[in-house]
């Protein structure tokens, strides 16, 4: 198909949201565009990472904004606000995208509250009550919604749109590889059920869009959200608007965990070019691989440092003084028990240059799924 320009959507205001920035969907949200923007149906969007399915759920979010403002000027003193909420398995990528909506919604219609959900139902409630966009965890969602009859949540059922990202997770994707996963899932699928359940017993549609990997069982799972054949979008993991992906495997006959972590430094550093993000299994490994990378490279003769910026005044600012000497060498570690200002620090070098590599917890991938890095390793994978 032909891409779409941003102008489609036919609202300058929200054509705003994205000048300087794009100018035309890419093939996957042109494709589900009509879908998404025209129409009020329940959607299924399955596709690798990569391919732009937050912005789909922003061009659905779009049309949500639009319908509560005609419903408002049209129901004037009478109108009840309805609210979206946005659901994701992990509380790093809820919070990440929570940053992301209230920047990017900050302006529109007047200014859009967009909240992150605490788990604490009382303060939660307070929070719901007054938002236009909420972002919440299954466990998040499963404390408030489980009593969604009583008469004090009533903004729990003044829900007119729910994103469910990660939509692979429910219980049965065969994901899980603890109890802790397993427990994840199920209750994903319980909350997802139970907004289909919430619709059913009030007698209104609550439109649901899943954000998933491709499927194999793409139709049981539109089915099971309430989405028609023609807003059922799988696309096969081929399907890339970025470059083809190159994958290469190194293996290793060591029995040994530390001892083949070790050996597979050298390799790791060999597949360094430009920014790269190296995975490994837990954040225990970021500061040992990103030390033995750095001393690595200071014994290349190709040179010493893997950036090219200056990274002196990140390393004065940040609270972890190991990463403070890492910054100087143009690298650095992410983890999910660093302190808010290092993680930004971190991440704002990445994205200058000043940082080439980048080693993070397997963990902390849903917060970097907005980070470009043309190169990425995944060191310990079974």
């Amino acid at each position: 198909m032909q891409p779409l320009p941003v102008s489609e959507l036919r609202d300058p205001e929200f054509e705003a949201l994205y000048r300087g920035k794009l100018s035309e969907f890419n093939a996957v949200q042109t494709q589900c565009f009509h879908a998404l923007y025209r129409t009020d149906d329940s959607a299924l969007l399955a596709a690798a990472p990569g391919a732009g399915k937050t912005l789909a759920a922003e061009i659905a979010l779009l049309r949500f904004f639009r319908q509560e403002a005609e419903r408002a000027q049209l129901e004037g003193d009478s109108y009840v606000r309805r609210r979206a909420l946005y659901i994701a398995p992990f509380a790093t990528l809820v919070e990440q995208r929570t940053r992301a909506w209230q920047r990017r919604f900050a302006s529109v219609q007047g200014g859009k509250s967009v909240v992150c959900l605490t788990g604490d139902a009382v303060a939660d409630l307070r929070l719901l009550d007054d938002a236009h966009v909420a972002l919440a965890t299954p466990a998040q969602w499963d404390a408030l919604s489980r009593r969604w009859r009583q008469r004090q949540r009533q903004c729990v059922r003044d829900i007119g749109l729910v994103i469910v990202d990660e939509l692979h997770w429910i219980g049965g994707s065969g994901l899980g590889t603890s109890s802790d996963e397993d427990l994840l899932a199920s209750l994903y699928e319980v909350v997802v059920s139970r907004v289909r359940y919430m619709a059913a017993q009030l007698d209104r549609h609550i439109r649901v869009v899943g954000l998933t990997v491709p499927l194999a069982n793409a139709r049981d799972v539109a089915a099971w959200i309430g989405a028609p054949a023609s807003a059922v979008f799988n696309f096969a993991p081929s399907v890339r608007p970025s470059s083809p992906l190159e994958i290469r495997v190194v293996t290793s006959g060591i029995a040994h965990f530390a001892s083949r972590m070790d050996a597979w430094v050298a390799p790791a550093y060999r597949a360094i070019s430009r920014a790269t993000i190296v995975f490994v299994p837990a954040r225990k490994q970021c500061r040992s691989v990103s030390t033995a990378l750095v001393d690595m490279a200071l014994g290349d003769e190709a040179g010493s440092r893997f950036g090219t910026g200056d990274a002196m005044a990140v390393s004065v600012a940040v609270d972890d003084p190991v990463l403070g000497d890492l910054l100087l060498h143009g690298a650095a570690y992410y983890h999910e028990a660093l302190s808010e200002s290092d993680k930004a620090a971190v991440l704002a070098q990445f994205a200058s240059g000043a940082v080439q590599v980048l080693v993070a917890s397997r963990e902390s991938c849903w917060a970097l799924d907005h980070v470009h890095a043309p190169t990425v390793v995944i060191m310990g994978a079974e």
